[in-house]
């Protein structure tokens, strides 16, 4: 059993069908499991108790761009090979895991994960807030509050061992992410507000506060051995206008890997300058706009990796 923890790898693997998504921190159970793991979680520190984070975590299952349906997770839940499939909020995080026997259904269900964080329909649709969260409703006269989250809480507050645990947690944790309710006060739920709401997913669903597990049978050696040759093909580019006498300043997709520690930290020169490039993401371009306004396809189906360069004269 190896243990692959790269501590900064910028790769737009593909899990599913998810190459936009530039990760940041993953790290590697490799291991002769054919149970595959894929779990994705966000740093969420609450601060206050809205249970803004508990409410993002149902809304973001409720459709996304590239699966527009009402409730893909409950689709999943009926139509998967899933041997586990949920999402939960902590008091400090917030994390979405699902695990398959069938490579097919494993990756499928990662992407329907990844779309469904960095892209879902809440963004553009406020009625999935007032489904999850918060909404009121007249009924029989009388104005009452309603939502998915509120009623969960309003359920979890029936329980005086709740309540013990919340009081002792905002007494022993004043002005701390832990002193709040992570899940939301039902008290509190109905002071949020959709440009709260969508301002915190913003804020905190980014692939840079992102921590990615995988786990399993998964042969991610063979994926992330494509880099060679795609830095092949950027230093041919590259010489090939250097013939024309230009002289090209070049971006790759990852950052240098040759050393495993870099001159630059001992205030040394490069050791190999000629083949060491920045990576694209520590000049903070975004690549993916680009390609769709230009019309480049970078998206070639299931478990296929995509690398991009960018060469400025």
């Amino acid at each position: 059993m190896n243990m692959l923890i790269p501590e900064f790898i910028n790769k737009s693997i593909e899990i599913g069908k998810s190459c936009d998504i530039i990760l940041k921190r993953l790290a590697f159970l490799d291991r002769e499991d054919r149970n595959m793991t894929f779990s994705i979680a966000f740093r969420t520190p609450p601060e206050d108790d809205t249970g803004v984070f508990h409410i993002i975590e149902h809304s973001v299952l409720c459709g996304s761009d590239k699966y527009p349906v009402k409730e893909p997770f409950v689709e999943l839940l009926k139509g998967s090979l899933s041997t586990f499939l949920n999402a939960m909020t902590y008091e400090d995080r917030t994390v979405y895991p699902v695990s398959s026997r069938c490579e097919a259904d494993f990756y499928n269900l990662a992407s329907v994960y990844l779309d469904a964080v960095f892209h879902p329909a809440m963004l553009k649709d406020e009625r999935i807030f007032m489904q999850e969260g918060h909404r009121y409703e007249i009924k029989d006269g009388a104005l009452n509050i309603n939502g998915v989250v509120y009623n969960e809480m309003k359920g979890a507050y029936a329980s005086a061992d709740r309540q013990v645990r919340g009081n002792l947690n905002r007494l022993m944790f004043p002005d701390s992410p832990y002193g709040y309710e992570s899940g939301g006060d039902p008290a509190s739920i109905p002071d949020l507000t959709y440009e709260a709401f969508i301002d915190s997913h913003r804020r905190f669903y980014a692939p840079s506060n992102a921590y990615v597990f995988l786990d399993g049978d998964l042969d991610i050696e063979q994926t992330l051995a494509t880099r060679p040759d795609h830095e092949a093909v950027t230093n041919q580019v590259r010489d090939l206008m250097r013939q024309q006498g230009i002289e090209p300043y070049v971006l790759s997709t990852e950052a240098c890997a040759e050393c495993e520690r870099c001159a630059y930290l001992d205030g040394q020169a490069c050791r190999f300058p000629e083949r060491m490039h920045p990576c694209v993401e520590s000049h903070g371009i975004n690549v993916i706009p680009i390609l769709d306004e230009q019309g480049i396809t970078f998206q070639y189906g299931e478990n296929i990796v995509t690398w991009i360069s960018l060469l400025f004269y």
